[in-house]
């Protein structure tokens, strides 16, 4: 272990010859979108069964793929190449979604109800409270 305070001086250097990708930065960007997106599957428990050769081919596809989202067709299936598309963030946002959004727990939407009901209870009795005065 380093002394206490000791600062490396090779921090903040990148070290190209030593990513797997090698030393072309834009498939080393590439490469972190992939880990990234792995990690975050793995995660939410979807089925991650992409490879990084894979990952690339679908990326080649499209000479804009830098700038769009990898996305999956059917969010209930899991990540595959035959399962992803690439979207910009419009069209992602702007698509259909497939079901109910399973991340909301059913007490919070029951609590949602409850409070739009006692709101709406509360302006129905402020409202008999002026009439009577």
């Amino acid at each position: 272990m380093p002394p206490r305070g000791y600062t490396s001086s090779s921090k903040g250097i990148a070290r190209p010859h030593l990513w797997k990708t090698g030393p072309d930065p834009v498939r080393h960007k590439r490469y972190k979108r992939y880990l990234l997106a792995g990690c975050q599957a793995r995660h939410f428990h979807q089925g991650w069964e992409i490879t990084w050769p894979q990952w690339e081919s679908l990326l080649q596809t499209d000479p804009e793929a830098d700038t769009k989202n990898v996305c999956r067709k059917d969010c209930t299936k899991s990540w595959r190449l035959d399962n992803m598309i690439l979207l910009t963030r419009t069209e992602m946002l702007t698509r259909k979604k497939a079901g109910p959004r399973p991340h909301i727990p059913e007490g919070v939407r029951a609590y949602g109800r409850k409070l739009a009901e006692q709101k709406r209870n509360l302006r129905e009795f402020t409202r008999k409270d002026k009439d009577e005065g």
